[in-house]
């Protein structure tokens, strides 16, 4: 089981701004993850430049993240959260993930699937099916239902728990 985790690494009671160092432990290699915010209470606190809190954001680019076989480590995300009213708002981390053996095992299973049930064309402009990477079209068989595809995985959502950010006035002295 994934659990996800979250360290304050700048921010404090004065600034509207924080960041946190998000930590994905036990997932395994991943085929993408993306990350978003649950406000439990007080206001709304964007995160990522300005998303809003329920916009999941990719944190991590293909060109300077992933290895030389396009793996990327979800691992350590870091996070930048903006409050948008003074007080107390208490949110959590959230991340939506497919881990790279799911997604291996679905391409398996749809290859076979489509190789079983299907018949195959060029694909064209006038061509009708499921068009695949391979550049294929792929018809169904008679008495078969492109329905009955293999449904793509589902995603797994970790949260952390509760983070409470203060954003007040400081006491001039």
């Amino acid at each position: 089981m994934a659990t996800l985790t979250a360290v304050r690494t700048e921010g404090g009671q004065f600034t509207p701004d924080d960041a946190l160092r998000v930590s994905l432990n036990d997932s395994g290699q991943l085929k993408y993850c993306v990350h978003y915010l649950e406000i439990v209470s007080g206001a709304t606190v964007t995160h990522g430049g300005g998303a809003q809190a329920t916009e999941s954001l990719h944190y991590k680019a293909i060109e300077r993240d992933a290895d030389g076989d396009g793996i990327i480590d979800y691992s350590t995300v870091n996070m930048r959260l903006v409050q948008t009213e003074k007080g107390t708002n208490v949110v959590k981390v959230c991340a939506k993930f497919i881990t790279k053996a799911e997604w291996d095992t679905y391409l398996t299973n749809t290859n076979n699937w489509l190789t079983t049930n299907c018949v195959t064309k060029d694909a064209d402009a006038d061509a009708v099916g499921y068009v695949h990477s391979d550049g294929l079209t792929y018809t169904a068989k008679d008495g078969v239902s492109m329905d009955d595809l293999p449904s793509v995985p589902t995603e797994t959502v970790a949260k952390t728990g509760d983070i409470t950010l203060v954003w007040q006035d400081d006491d001039p002295v």
